[in-house]
């Protein structure tokens, strides 16, 4: 895929680089094809595909969780405190640079079945009370 097609949505932040070391490239971009289906399927999500709302998605990142056994995606669950609604967001290395594949908002049932994962990894403690709070 060409320049042309790609959409430049920041630099990873050092709390989801100190997690998950040596998987990603610092720069994260997103395909005009899935910034298409986003604005369709999840239209209340679609204001993050851009630069400066998606450092917002990045900031408030509290926990990850690989997608599948043998897949490179990493599913990342960033909570929006001012909406009190948790996102969730896939970034997967390609070749040259990391793309964001997915974004779209959890209910409490799916964020339930995340956090029972066993490769759920929650980056501070005081996130877990958050999660645990908002799930019961």
């Amino acid at each position: 895929m060409g320049s042309k097609n790609r959409i430049y949505l920041g630099l990873i932040i050092q709390i989801i680089l100190h997690h998950h070391r040596n998987k990603f490239d610092k720069s994260i971009y997103m395909s005009k094809r899935v910034q298409d289906k986003i604005k369709v399927k999840h239209k209340d999500n679609f204001n993050y595909t851009n630069k400066i709302n998606f450092k917002i998605l990045l900031k408030n990142t509290i926990a990850s969780s690989q997608y599948g056994m043998n897949s490179d995606t990493i599913n990342f669950i960033a909570h929006i405190e001012s909406a009190n609604k948790y996102i969730l967001y896939s970034l997967k290395k390609e070749k040259h640079h990391t793309i964001c594949s997915t974004i779209f908002s959890l209910r409490k049932d799916t964020l339930k079945k995340y956090y029972q994962m066993n490769d759920f990894k929650v980056f501070r403690k005081e996130y877990v009370n958050l999660i645990e709070e908002y799930i019961n």
